[in-house]
């Protein structure tokens, strides 16, 4: 699940350019940059819902089982961006990394400030996909009490 983590290395470089955006500060006087990160688990998906800077990054995988017999999973993921440039920015990297799959397996739609992408793939393992995403989560938290985003 390379791909999860690129996709947070993606959104966290989106976000350090994007100096526009008000941050708060919490209780102990660090900047939180209006950051949150959940993942919750049902019993055939995983979600992580993660904001920071302004941004939604919001992934799911769904095992499905598939005509063939075997399981699948489906990755629908939504960004939304603060400003129309930086999804426009974004939308070009999705593109740029859907074209080297030449199975087909990556859409990407863009709309207004949104990017949704749609993968598979034949990994099934939702408690693997859970760790990964906790790990998406982790490393944003990481980067936001280091004060990775101080402009």
């Amino acid at each position: 699940m390379k791909k999860l983590i690129l996709a947070s290395a993606i959104m966290l470089a989106m976000t350090a350019c994007e100096t526009s955006t008000s941050s708060n500060s919490s209780s102990s006087g660090k900047v939180d940059y209006g950051f949150s990160c959940k993942v919750t688990r049902t019993d055939n998906s995983v979600n992580v819902y993660e904001t920071l800077m302004g941004m939604v990054y919001d992934e799911t995988s769904t095992v499905k089982l598939g005509d063939d017999g075997y399981y699948y999973t489906e990755i629908v993921t939504k960004e939304s961006y603060p400003t129309a440039y930086a999804a426009d920015d974004a939308c070009e990297d999705w593109r740029e990394e859907a074209s080297h799959w030449n199975d087909g397996s990556h859409r990407v739609v863009c709309e207004g400030k949104t990017v949704t992408v749609y993968d598979y793939s034949d990994d099934a393992d939702l408690e693997e996909i859970e760790d990964d995403y906790n790990g998406i989560c982790e490393v944003a938290r990481r980067a936001v009490e280091s004060g990775e985003f101080e402009d």
